[in-house]
């Protein structure tokens, strides 16, 4: 398809920015709302289900996810109303953050910290950690796999508003919660062979968010 085409008219270059800086925020809205239902027990009020089974089975996405949404949603938004305008844009890059917040002092510290020795397109959580913990990033092991599987978990992490990364490891608990830990002897080489190809497809897409 020719995308030239597609599109009418001069392009405003300005609100083409605007609308891709605000899509990258929507898990901001949609912690904060996840916040609300939380609070006011919406989930048991009109729904009669655990907040657990309202992420799954209204919002549609696993319980891991919908809490680090929840988390990256305070961080930016404490960021934001401190007036910041350098901010995090991703949930991993929030998530990061999000262990300190109840230390205000060391909460807006690191962030200083982050703002003064990175740029903005340098963000990401592996870099988040290794400035505040004042330790050198992990080194990464590539790997390569079929491509059949990079485009499911491509697709996947689309559907679901993460990077692939996020979806390993939002995947991982659950992962071996179902099929290893019910069966610990039968499944204990398979254990070991996910763990290794889990870590090495997380260590590839560390190193590409890194590059």
């Amino acid at each position: 398809m020719d995308i030239d085409a597609t599109i009418d008219g001069d392009v405003d270059i300005d609100y083409v920015k605007f609308r891709i800086k605000l899509n990258d925020l929507g898990f901001v809205s949609t912690g904060l709302w996840l916040w609300k239902v939380r609070y006011f027990n919406i989930h048991k009020k009109v729904y009669n289900m655990t907040f657990k089974d309202f992420c799954a089975k209204v919002v549609g996405k696993n319980y891991t996810t919908c809490l680090d949404m929840m988390k990256a949603s305070r961080v930016w938004l404490a960021l934001s109303t401190r007036g910041y305008n350098q901010l995090p844009y991703s949930i991993a890059q929030c998530v990061t953050l999000y262990k300190y917040i109840d230390d205000e002092e060391t909460f807006f510290a690191n962030w200083e910290l982050i703002t003064t020795e990175l740029e903005e397109h340098e963000y990401s959580a592996t870099a988040f950690a290794s400035i505040i913990e004042g330790r050198e990033p992990k080194k990464s092991t590539v790997i390569t796999f079929p491509l059949d599987l990079f485009d499911k978990l491509y697709n996947t992490a689309c559907n679901v508003g993460l990077t692939i990364i996020e979806l390993v490891r939002s995947m991982h608990y659950e992962l071996f919660q179902k099929v290893v830990c019910s069966r610990p002897d039968e499944n204990a080489e398979a254990l070991e062979r996910w763990q290794l190809d889990l870590a090495l497809i997380v260590a590839e897409q560390d190193a590409l968010l890194n590059s």
